[in-house]
């Protein structure tokens, strides 16, 4: 379907299961899932940490981020989760999956929003 809600929806699903499709397979490659599940805080500071900056670094000519929107974005430490009731798929946005603690926007470029 080609609605902008339908899509983005879409994309942003998708971005999530290749996510964690993509740590899932790491964390298997390099033996350390079980450990992960454990403490994932140690394990994301003892691998995961490292693997991301590199790509951070190796796609960083490649990487927009529209920086005015994101100074906009106002967070707290609330952590939530959005339902809907009597639904077949309830869960309306997916988890953000944690797979670095490095908080810093040091790669990149800024976007040209016109």
């Amino acid at each position: 379907d080609k609605v902008p809600e339908i899509q983005r929806n879409y994309q942003m699903w998708r971005d999530n299961l290749y996510a964690l499709y993509f740590l899932n397979t790491y964390l298997r490659k390099i033996g350390k899932l079980s450990e992960y599940r454990q403490n994932p805080l140690m394990v994301i500071e003892s691998d995961l940490n490292a693997l991301i900056d590199s790509l951070q670094t190796k796609y960083s000519a490649k990487i927009e981020i529209n920086t005015d929107r994101f100074d906009q974005i106002k967070l707290s430490r609330i952590d939530m989760m959005a339902l809907q009731r009597n639904v077949p798929f309830p869960i309306l946005v997916p988890n953000f999956p944690v797979l670095t603690t490095d908080h810093r926007l040091d790669y990149g470029r800024k976007m040209q929003t016109d």
